[in-house]
């Protein structure tokens, strides 16, 4: 699971649009010009080298909340249209693709189908995460969307928005997985797989289940391997059970699988990746292996 984009840095290059690595790919910290992006070739060559060890890569691609880095590189692709510069330091920033303008659409579908043609493996990942709506609630273009499509708010709106996404992944050969966020609406297309991560949702999520949705569990507080071991301890890595509600299992045909994040952006040196890998990795792939704990 590779975050090539966020606020603060667009991280594939683009030959369809340019300007996203020209401007999308840095940001000021200071008077320091910070950023980076990896070719296609590089990209091509990382692919390559998990094929050969029976790994798929699969790309995520942040929307529409995440993405201040697209829309400094094209500020029309937002609600107001102003500019601005892309994001730095830590946060969730408002400003968010307007889901109400059709050419958002067309710009994502070109994009997309971009990214897929470096990525051959089943899977995509959209994000759907941090989407803050106050830019939808207040632009006439998102709201003439919500009266259009006969939606009820604004979560309905992003989960109409992910639902154009999750249509035209499908004819790219490709299933949709998203932050646990997509299913707040309970109107999320039912083929995308949602990955769990965070308990604020729980009681939507947990409803999901019940429509048979499939999950990939990453819990926060249990497997998020930037987190030192003092916070998400090897024994909780170990002992989770994919769970959302207490006292609910989750049938193990739902349960795709489990997932350890590690956030590079303040992870700087083999050394760190390596001390924050391990053990708990080895306990993570114990957890996978068996239902039953031994």
């Amino acid at each position: 699971h590779w975050h090539l984009s966020d606020d603060q840095g667009f991280r594939i290059e683009s030959k369809k649009f340019p300007r996203l690595n020209e401007i999308g790919s840095w940001r000021m910290e200071g008077e320091q010009k910070v950023g980076g992006y990896y070719t296609q070739e590089e990209i091509r060559e990382i692919v390559a080298y998990a094929q050969e060890r029976f790994i798929n890569v699969i790309p995520e691609i942040d929307l529409p909340g995440h993405t201040v880095s697209i829309v400094a590189t094209f500020p029309e692709l937002s609600c107001s249209g102003e500019p601005l510069a892309v994001a730095h330091g830590s946060g969730i920033f408002p400003r968010i693709l307007c889901a109400g303008n059709d050419k958002v659409y067309d710009f994502l579908y070109a994009l997309l189908e971009e990214v897929c043609g470096l990525f051959p493996g089943p899977y995509f990942h959209i994000g759907g995460d941090e989407a803050p709506k106050s830019e939808w609630e207040k632009c006439p273009r998102c709201q003439q969307r919500i009266q259009a499509e006969g939606l009820k708010d604004e979560e309905e709106l992003q989960a109409w928005f992910t639902g154009k996404l999750v249509e035209f992944l499908e004819a790219q050969g490709k299933t949709v997985i998203g932050w646990n966020e997509i299913l707040t609406s309970g109107t999320v297309s039912p083929k995308a797989i949602a990955q769990y991560w965070v308990e604020t949702g729980a009681e939507a999520a947990a409803k999901e289940t019940e429509k048979g949705r499939r999950f990939v569990f990453s819990p926060v507080s249990s497997f998020y391997l930037d987190y030192p071991a003092a916070l998400v301890p090897l024994k909780s890595t170990y002992a989770t059970e994919p769970c959302i509600l207490k006292d609910q299992p989750i049938p193990k045909d739902q349960v795709l699988g489990l997932e350890a994040p590690l956030w590079t952006e303040r992870v700087t040196t083999a050394d760190h990746i390596e001390r924050l890998t391990f053990p708990r990795l080895l306990a993570l792939a114990e957890n996978c292996w068996t239902w039953e704990k031994d």
